[in-house]
């Protein structure tokens, strides 16, 4: 889960905010959004992130898992004012052995932008896996989500959906429905007739096959020049 919020160098114009929004509402035909530009331009952009779990719920401090346990490198695009041609994006990587809790980068620049932050995730081994939108729809709720997690909302939706097969020896197994067959087995799409039933270790090994490694996480942030509220700023992203 990232915070990101930021901080501000210098006033908004005009320096009185009474004044600003009786000049506002005396002359609306004239109205300037004075908020969105900075008599002294400099911010500062504040990233932190909480490890959350499956559940949902954030993991404790006992775990030690920081911001810079999972991620890689973070490009930071759109530093560009009015005032100013476009600048090359900020990039910050992790340094073998260092461990923080989040970034910050502070910029020269009068006027709101809208950020594009890209998230580069470090290649953990079966960490973390990517499901089609569909199976994220009805299925997980999720598009990014660990094998363990996947494997269990399946199931719970195979349950669902009375899809399970009980033999008389104990044996469980389970007959796809129409969108499990096109996403975890599309060869039997091929055959005619009913699908067979699946074993519970064919659901992990079609499962497996389904999925593809995640791609860089992509957030666009607004940054926020309300110096009355300075939590506004803040947004939250899960």
């Amino acid at each position: 889960r990232l915070h990101i919020w930021n901080t501000t160098d210098g006033k908004l114009y005009p320096e009185d905010a009474a004044e600003r929004w009786a000049w506002s509402e005396a002359v609306p035909q004239h109205h300037v959004d004075w908020s969105k530009e900075l008599s002294c331009g400099r911010w500062t952009l504040f990233i932190k992130g909480d490890v959350v779990s499956d559940e949902g719920y954030s993991v404790g401090t006992a775990n030690a898992v920081k911001f810079s346990d999972v991620v890689e490198r973070l490009l930071i695009l759109g530093l560009s004012d009015d005032t100013s041609e476009h600048k090359s994006p900020a990039v910050w990587e992790r340094k073998p052995g260092a461990r923080y809790d989040g970034v910050q980068l502070s910029q020269e620049g009068t006027r709101e932008l809208v950020l594009k932050l890209v998230f580069f995730m470090r290649d953990s081994r079966g960490s973390m896996v990517e499901v089609p939108p569909e199976i994220e729809k009805v299925v997980t709720g999720r598009r990014r989500i660990t094998m363990p997690t996947l494997i269990r909302s399946l199931w719970g939706y195979i349950r669902r959906e009375n899809l399970v097969i009980e033999s008389d020896a104990g044996d469980v197994k389970f007959k796809p429905d129409a969108l499990l067959t096109a996403h975890l087995f599309p060869e039997d799409l091929m055959t005619t007739g009913p699908a067979p039933v699946r074993t519970v270790e064919e659901l992990y090994d079609a499962a497996s096959r389904m999925c593809k490694s995640p791609g860089p996480v992509v957030i666009k942030h607004r940054l926020n020049f309300d110096q009355f509220d300075p939590t506004a700023s803040e947004m939250v992203y899960t």
